[in-house]
């Protein structure tokens, strides 16, 4: 199976426009996260993948602390 490569312009919190190249995983790439028994499932976003300061109206802050605040995410050790 050929590897799948898109290149994709996004537009960044500055509005500027990135160029970026992005990889299709394969099957075993999938399997390491996506796997649970023998089969392969759909995932949500992970805590590790949202634990980063974002900038917001009211100034930067980590966006699961963001969210802890707001009351949409429970549980989050502050």
């Amino acid at each position: 199976m050929q590897e799948k490569l898109y290149l994709l312009n996004l537009l960044n919190n500055e509005g500027d426009i990135q160029n970026v190249r992005y990889r299709v995983p394969n099957i075993n790439q999938c399997k390491e996260c996506h796997q649970s028994g023998k089969t392969i499932k759909p995932i949500g976003p992970k805590a590790r993948n949202l634990d980063k300061d974002v900038a917001y109206e009211d100034g930067v802050m980590n966006q699961l602390k963001k969210w802890h605040k707001q009351g949409w995410i429970k549980g989050y050790a502050i």
